[in-house]
């Protein structure tokens, strides 16, 4: 009996929708690569900056650059891209802030159980205490 994939393709490759920062169906990789240095320059986007990236390579030129933006809606891609970006980073705070949380009420519970054993006279809590 032959092995099943633990998956199963359910669409086919051109169904499948992309994220808007990835590279659309269509793009050149040229454009894509102007696309990258646009969405990675942040807060400090602009096409002359791309143009200036591009310069070195003569890979495009104003007019191009600013062909690319429009035809393939580079403003709207990287505010989802953004959007997309502080989402994530929300995330790995909370998760951060629930382990801290947790971290801290586990100390509190080992200290309180050690206080507790020290009320009582439990030669343990010394052997907890050096261990520390």
């Amino acid at each position: 009996m032959p092995v099943q994939p633990h998956y199963v393709q359910t669409t086919s490759p051109a169904e499948l929708e992309l994220l808007p920062w990835e590279k659309q169906r269509g793009e050149s990789a040229k454009a894509f690569a102007a696309f990258q240095i646009y969405r990675d320059l942040g807060s400090r986007r602009s096409h002359i900056k791309v143009e200036e990236a591009l310069k070195e390579t003569r890979a495009a030129g104003p007019a191009m650059v600013r062909d690319w933006s429009t035809r393939w809606s580079w403003v709207e891609r990287v505010d989802a891209y953004d959007r997309e970006q502080d989402r994530k980073a929300r995330l790995d705070h909370d998760q951060a802030l629930s382990d801290a949380r947790r971290t801290q009420a586990m100390a509190g519970t080992l200290a309180l159980g050690a206080g507790l054993r020290r009320l009582r006279g439990d030669d343990s809590s010394e052997v907890f205490s050096r261990s520390i």
